[in-house]
């Protein structure tokens, strides 16, 4: 996030900082495992590195493969928002940048006669892909240090390997530098963000994480602990005027004005709460208005206790 922009957000509430992300929240497209579209990536990542003697071609594709089996082992651990899916949808980003910086060193080496070139753009894409692997599983993982290590290394291990074969040799070294720089650049990254911008001690790829646990996963109880530690304790007041036949104890009808806002997203803090209130009156035969008070996200209610 531009520098700029993490300032502007400083000033604002904390709940209306995490409000104001909410249009960035994205979920990954399709269905299912992605199994059948991480194949066909392999596959074409497989042929173009083999171009050269696809006699060899059975040893990337050992390796790359194993990758699937590396993803499935990793996602049954059951950590943090970490699935089979989002690892092979990763791979899938990976084996396509990889694809795009071979087919540019094919190219260069054909139109511009140098091998050198596309060498640079194969090991900067391999850099690239290296970075994002490390920064989303880190964010995937609630920023669990020890099993984003581990699962980069292995892919980096996996992704290297094949190349140790005579016929695929010049292509290690810049698979080589492009894979330490990217595990590098993950690393001393998402350190830089945790220890420069902690917003009230918290690491901002915790909060990331607690708050895709909502929108992917639906979990709630990450984000909440997270959120009272960023706001204060203060008192709500709740307007109620009430409507009754002359005569009668009973209420017909409860107009509400809140003092909280209904926020800051889907059913997290105080978002569903108006309806929450509607149902439990209605269950006593009370028919509820409830009006928007004159709140902002200031006014969000973040613990259910």
């Amino acid at each position: 996030m531009p520098r700029g922009i993490m300032k502007s957000l400083k000033k604002l509430n904390h709940t209306s900082r995490l409000a104001s992300l909410y249009p960035y929240i994205k979920g990954l497209p399709g269905r299912g495992n992605l199994l059948h579209l991480l194949t066909l990536f392999i596959a074409l990542s497989v042929v173009l590195l083999s171009l050269t003697d696809l006699s060899r071609i059975w040893i990337p594709a050992l390796s790359f493969y194993s990758i699937i089996i590396v993803n499935f082992l990793f996602s049954s651990i059951r950590v943090g928002l970490v699935n089979f899916r989002r690892l092979n949808g990763l791979t899938i980003v990976e084996m396509l940048l990889n694809s795009i910086g071979l087919s540019i060193m094919y190219m260069a080496d054909a139109l511009a006669n140098s091998r050198v070139i596309g060498l640079v753009f194969f090991s900067s894409l391999i850099a690239l892909a290296t970075l994002l692997r490390g920064l989303i599983i880190r964010v995937l993982t609630e920023d669990d240090l020890s099993y984003t290590l581990k699962y980069t290394c292995i892919i980096s291990t996996l992704m290297t390997s094949p190349l140790l074969d005579p016929a695929l040799n010049y292509l290690l070294t810049p698979m080589i530098i492009g894979q330490v720089i990217g595990n590098a650049l993950h690393l001393l990254y998402s350190s830089y963000i945790n220890y420069f911008y902690k917003i009230h001690g918290l690491k901002p790829l915790k909060l990331l994480s607690a708050m895709l646990a909502i929108f992917l996963d639906g979990r709630k109880d990450s984000l909440e602990k997270l959120a009272e530690k960023l706001n204060n304790t203060s008192e709500i007041k709740v307007d109620c005027l009430i409507f009754r036949e002359a005569g009668r104890k009973n209420v017909e009808i409860a107009f509400i004005i809140p003092g909280f806002h209904p926020g800051p997203f889907r059913d997290f803090g105080s978002s569903i709460l108006p309806y929450l209130i509607e149902e439990r009156l209605s269950r006593k035969g009370v028919k509820v208005v409830i009006a928007r008070g004159l709140s902002d996200h200031s006014k969000n209610i973040i613990s259910r206790r």
